[in-house]
């Protein structure tokens, strides 16, 4: 979980600027992209991608969307393929850019002929944040993604009330950071972009059963805000009922995480209905199932679980060593975040052979989490 409260991406059909940055930079970005959040400006990260859809989709999509694009050079940044794909994409779509270098870095020649081009801020170089932002928001047509002021309807504010009742100000009154009323009000003007404006009795109970059924009902509000209005926007207080109550067939917690919330019942079943078909027997389903829940949003849509699996063909095992293996290593195999699995594990058998590679990898799972 980040450290501090760090801003929503934007959703919406005005001006935003696409932020493209190395995830080991973090520590340095977030911070920026704050700032440029509180100075007024639309951005979009990473940050925003919803549940249940493809990241490098999401991301293809919010590029073409985004009229600016702003991206954080570093030495490692320059070694990602992700950020060099994300650049080029917005090159090939000629998106107006600004480069900003948090550190000095040798470009490869191309590169450098390439981005030479390009308006840029050198962080780094910079005495003082307030020059560095001033500097930043000299860049050409950034302002296109300012927003500009704001009334708060009645409406809004009376959401407000309702989600201040959460007592929020009692459970982070350690973290002297954190500006609650900001917050809430924030978060109040997100359910009034996304359509509810009506504080109904329904919206009350939705709230009330999160707050109940969840262990991160709050923190979401602070991380992961989207979530809470995609549940109260999209989904009925029935529907989030049925979901915990499938939930529970498999995890034996009263609460759970606010992203399990995201798996579908549909989906759910999906995963039953395929483990069943290749050979598991209900007690393998139901610790499969029950790390899949766990993982939430960050669960392989049913595609993705059945080519995982079906990667497991290369050690030549039998049914039995295969399902001990995917019992054992859900959490890891069929986890979306993990890219590389299949790298891993061609590299395991090429190095150790198949049978001494299934050996390696089912006594160490943790080996899938290498890049």
């Amino acid at each position: 979980m980040k450290e501090g409260i760090y801003p929503r991406s934007y959703e919406g059909d005005e001006s935003y600027a696409f932020i493209s940055y190395a995830h080991k930079d973090s520590a340095t970005v977030w911070p920026i992209i704050d700032h440029m959040d509180k100075d007024g400006y639309r951005i979009w990260y990473d940050d925003g991608i919803r549940p249940g859809t493809e990241w490098d989709d999401n991301v293809a999509e919010h590029i073409q969307k985004a009229d600016y694009f702003v991206a954080f050079i570093s030495e490692d940044y320059i070694k990602s393929d992700n950020c060099r794909d994300e650049l080029n994409y917005a090159r090939d779509l000629n998106k107006a850019r600004v480069l900003i270098y948090i550190e000095k870095v040798e470009l490869p020649g191309g590169l450098a002929m390439r981005l030479r081009r390009l308006q840029s801020v050198r962080k780094y170089k910079f005495e003082s944040d307030e020059e560095f932002y001033e500097k930043l928001y000299q860049a050409e047509n950034i302002t296109i993604c300012k927003r500009q002021q704001e009334t708060i309807p009645a409406e809004i504010k009376e959401l407000y009330e309702q989600i201040k009742s959460l007592d929020l100000m009692k459970y982070y009154k350690y973290n002297t950071y954190i500006d609650i009323d900001k917050l809430l009000l924030d978060f109040s003007k997100e359910l009034y972009s996304v359509g509810v404006c009506e504080i109904n009795t329904e919206i009350k109970y939705k709230f009330r059963y999160l707050q109940m059924m969840c262990t991160d009902f709050k923190e979401a509000f602070v991380d992961r805000s989207g979530y809470v209005s995609f549940f109260v926007k999209d989904l009925s207080l029935v529907e989030l009922q049925k979901r915990y109550e499938t939930y529970l067939m498999y995890v034996s917690k009263y609460q759970i995480r606010i992203a399990t919330f995201t798996l579908s019942v549909d989906r759910i079943r999906e995963y039953e209905n395929y483990f069943r078909e290749i050979d598991l027997n209900e007690e393998q389903i139901k610790h499969i199932l029950a790390d899949l829940i766990e993982m939430g949003d960050y669960a392989k849509r049913i595609d993705k679980v059945k080519k995982t699996t079906e990667k497991l063909e290369c050690f030549n095992i039998s049914r039995n060593r295969r399902n001990q293996l995917m019992v054992k290593a859900a959490m890891l195999l069929y986890n979306d975040f993990l890219r590389k699995t299949d790298m891993v594990i061609d590299g395991l058998i090429e190095e150790n052979g198949k049978e001494k590679a299934y050996e390696i990898l089912l006594n160490d799972p943790e080996l899938l989490r290498i890049y």
